[in-house]
C-alpha cells in the first residue's frame, strides 16, 4: 500500500517533470487553450490553404470513408 508521503514525493517529482518538458517547448506550444493564450491556433490556421497535397489527401480519405459506409440500397429488392 502507497503511503501519503511516498505519493507526495511521487506527485513532486512529476511536476518537476512536467516543468522541464513545458520548458523545452516552443513558445507557441506552450500556450494552452485552458490559459486563454490561443496564439498557436492562429499560427496553424490555413497552413494547408491551396495546398495540392493536402487537397488530395483530403480527396482520398472522403473516398476512403465513403467506401466504408455499407450500400444498404443494394440488398433490397424493389416492389413489382
Amino acid at each position: 500500500m502507497t503511503t501519503t508521503a511516498e505519493l507526495e514525493k511521487r506527485l513532486e517529482n512529476l511536476e518537476i517533470e512536467v516543468s522541464r518538458l513545458k520548458a523545452g517547448l516552443p513558445p507557441a506550444f506552450a500556450s494552452t487553450p485552458e490559459s486563454g493564450n490561443n496564439s498557436w491556433v492562429r499560427d496553424i490556421v490555413g497552413m494547408f490553404q491551396n495546398d495540392p497535397h493536402y487537397a488530395e489527401a483530403d480527396r482520398l480519405g472522403r473516398e476512403w470513408r465513403q467506401a466504408q459506409i455499407p450500400d444498404y440500397d443494394a440488398g433490397v429488392k424493389s416492389p413489382q
